[in-house]
């Protein structure tokens, strides 16, 4: 009669045989210790090994299917910037296209082989009127700016995804204030340790609205999911972003429990 023992091995011996092709598995840390396991000869460490094998590979394959979905992100962060550098350009060309170009002057000469007194006089033509520019379409101009920072917030999310503190950290305002009770330097280490810590990070942005403001600032807002492997949650993220220099910056950043 077979024993606790003698399951867990033949179990071990499957896996074994169906990742024996695996170049990630073959000679790693992994095969080792499934080696140790096999050669342990107490029936409960057997069982107890047995189980705790299966959960790493199990979440060791989880993480790569969470690495795969974080490229295709960062793809898709990649194409929506390049969609808004044609927008804009088509936008520019569009409106140096409304500029007509002055036209020439035009000079009266008087006639070849005839006395300068009988030479018809030269009527001055009227002054023509400077030609002003028509203005920017002011939606358009709306748009462009949606887009932008439709980018920088779809970069940001993309970066703390990746767990790229730099870049993460970028999309903040060097004058940024926390809401809680931290200084500049603080927050930036906080949020560094937090974004180093987990081994993989997720996060989602669905519901996006941008509102933007007379005085140069525009708020995006958001539902945000975030997943690791040990936490996960969802909140309605507030962004107030500040034009500076052309680039558009997170200045101050809420979060508040979805409703309904």
């Amino acid at each position: 009669m077979a024993t606790k023992q003698d399951s867990a091995r033949e179990m071990i011996k499957r896996r074994e045989n169906a990742a024996a092709t695996d170049e990630r598995f073959v000679g790693g840390p992994m095969h080792a210790e499934l080696a140790a396991i096999e050669a342990s000869n107490d029936e409960d460490d057997w069982l107890r090994a047995t189980r705790e094998f299966a959960r790493r590979r199990h979440a060791n394959r989880e993480a790569r299917d969470l690495a795969r979905r974080q490229r295709l992100q960062q793809q898709a962060v990649w194409l929506a910037v390049a969609v808004a550098v044609i927008i804009g350009a088509a936008l520019w060309l569009r409106s140096a296209d409304k500029i007509p170009a002055a036209p020439a002057a035009v000079a009266t000469a008087p006639i070849a082989g005839q006395p300068a007194a009988d030479a018809a006089p030269v009527t001055a033509r009227a002054p023509v009127a400077a030609i002003t520019p028509a203005p920017t379409n002011a939606a358009d101009n709306a748009a462009a700016t949606r887009a932008r920072i439709t980018t920088t917030v779809n970069a940001w999310a993309a970066a703390w995804s990746r767990q790229d503190v730099a870049a993460y950290l970028g999309v903040y305002a060097h004058d940024y204030t926390p809401s809680r009770d931290l200084s500049h330097d603080q927050w930036r280490a906080e949020r560094s340790a937090r974004l180093a810590a987990p081994a993989a990070i997720e996060i989602q942005l669905s519901g996006l609205q941008i509102a933007l403001g007379e005085d140069g600032t525009a708020r995006a807002r958001f539902l945000q999911s975030y997943r690791s492997p040990t936490y996960s949650d969802q909140v309605v993220k507030t962004l107030t972003l500040e034009n500076r220099q052309g680039n558009w910056l997170i200045i101050a950043e809420r979060s508040a429990l979805p409703t309904g």
